[in-house]
């Protein structure tokens, strides 16, 4: 059992809330998708709106444009969910 299944045990599943209540000062967040009636059914996207991705120059006869971002947010997720906690620290277990 993962540590968010067995933390929505015991509160149920943590509220998504929407794009709008998203701020900087929440940082990275996972990203969900609604449809309207559903999820989207993807794995959510970990990050922010802010995120850039990496920028490429882009040379198109010699002359140089951009940089042009890719990776960055996709821009269609609708709401989000706070990280869950990292796991305990590891005990080294005899042998490894």
């Amino acid at each position: 059992m993962t540590l968010l299944s067995r933390v929505e045990a015991l509160t149920g599943p943590e509220e998504a809330l929407p794009l709008n209540a998203w701020s900087e000062d929440d940082g990275d967040v996972l990203w969900w998708c609604w449809t309207g009636t559903d999820w989207l059914g993807e794995a959510p996207y970990v990050g922010s709106p802010l995120d850039l991705g990496i920028g490429y120059p882009i040379v198109v006869d010699g002359q140089t444009f951009g940089p042009v971002y890719l990776g960055g947010w996709p821009g269609y997720h609708t709401h989000w969910t706070r990280l869950p906690p990292m796991p305990a620290v590891l005990r080294a277990k005899e042998g490894t």
